[in-house]
C-alpha cells in the first residue's frame, strides 16, 4: 500500500504505544505526587495538587522523548507494554481491597461490581500469561 499504508500503520502503533505507556505515566505521576503533597504539605500545598500532577507528566514525558534518539526504543515500549498487561488485573485487585476495607459502607461497591472486577482481573491476567507465553515460548 505504499505510503498510505506505512502512514496508517505508523498511526496505529502510535495510539497502541500511547495506550500501553499511559497508565505506566499517570500512575508515575499520581504516586511522586502523592508522595510530594503528604510528605512536603508546607510549601508544595501552596500549589494546586493538578500543578504538580502536571509537573510530574512533563517531566516523565520530556525523559521519554530524550531516550528516542538515544537509540531504538522498541525493545522499551515493548516491555512497557508487557508490564502494562500485569499492572492492570493487579491494580483491579487492589482497588476491590481498597473499595471494600476503607469505603463507608453507604458506598462500597455491590457485590456484582466485586465479581465484574474479578472477572475482569482475572480475564487480564490470563491475557498476561498467554502474551508472556507466547513472548518466551521455545522456538
Amino acid at each position: 500500500m505504499g505510503a498510505l499504508g506505512f502512514s496508517l500503520f505508523s498511526f496505529v502503533v502510535l495510539f497502541s504505544l500511547f495506550d500501553s505507556q499511559f497508565a505506566t505515566i499517570d500512575g508515575l505521576s499520581r504516586a511522586t505526587t502523592d508522595a510530594l503533597w503528604q510528605e512536603h504539605g508546607s510549601w508544595s500545598r501552596k500549589r494546586p495538587y493538578r500543578f504538580w500532577y502536571l509537573i510530574f507528566v512533563v517531566i516523565i514525558c520530556i525523559a521519554m522523548l530524550a531516550a528516542i534518539p538515544v537509540g531504538t526504543p522498541y525493545a522499551i515500549w515493548l516491555m512497557v507494554a508487557w508490564i502494562s498487561k500485569l499492572h492492570m488485573p493487579m491494580y483491579m485487585f487492589a482497588l476491590i481491597y481498597v473499595n471494600n476495607k476503607c469505603l463507608p459502607k453507604k458506598i462500597k461497591p455491590r457485590w456484582y461490581d466485586n465479581l465484574i472486577l474479578i472477572l475482569a482481573g482475572i480475564e487480564l491476567f490470563v491475557f498476561f500469561i498467554m502474551l508472556t507465553w507466547d513472548i518466551f515460548r521455545p522456538k
